[in-house]
C-alpha cells in the first residue's frame, strides 16, 4: 500500500506564486490541495507543497517555514519508508500533471490572510526590484 505524493510550485502570469499537491494511493487520488504564497519564489512554493502534502498524507503537525518543511520531510523519512524522487515536469506523468494544475490554481487564489512570514528569496526579489526601480527613476 504505497502512498505517492506529487507536488509542484508555479508562478502565475501576474507573478503570484502557488503550490499544489496530490496524494495518491493505489493509483487513485486520496486528497489534494493548493494555495498561494506571498513574497516567495517557486522553490518556496514547491517546499510548501511538500509540507502540506506530507501533512495531508501523514496527518502530522505543520512547521512554520519552508526550511522546517524539508526537515520535517527528513524526519518522516526516518520514521517511515519514505523516499524522495525528482521527476521531470511536463512529461505527461499523471500525478505530476495533477500537482502542476493545482499549483497554477493556487497562484490564482486570493493572497493568504494573515500573510505568512516572507522567505529570504522573496525578500531578495523585492529588494532587487526596488533597487532597479530607484536606479531607473
Amino acid at each position: 500500500m504505497d502512498v505517492v505524493l506529487y507536488t509542484d510550485g508555479s508562478r502565475g502570469k501576474d507573478g503570484a506564486i502557488g503550490y499544489g499537491y496530490a496524494v495518491y494511493q493505489d493509483g487513485r487520488t486520496q486528497t489534494r490541495g493548493f494555495g498561494r504564497l506571498r513574497i516567495a519564489e517557486v522553490f518556496d512554493a514547491e517546499a510548501e507543497g511538500v509540507r502540506h502534502g506530507l501533512r495531508a498524507a501523514l496527518r502530522g503537525r505543520m512547521p512554520p517555514s519552508s526550511r522546517d518543511a524539508l526537515l520535517e520531510a527528513r524526519e518522516a523519512a526516518a520514521l517511515r519508508a519514505v523516499s524522495f524522487e525528482w521527476i521531470p515536469g511536463h512529461e505527461g506523468i499523471p500525478g505530476n500533471e495533477h500537482a502542476d494544475q493545482l499549483a497554477k490554481q493556487g497562484s490564482k487564489q486570493d493572497p493568504p490572510v494573515p500573510a505568512p512570514r516572507p522567505t529570504a528569496a522573496g525578500v531578495r526579489r523585492i529588494a532587487k526590484r526596488r533597487a532597479e526601480k530607484a536606479f531607473s527613476a
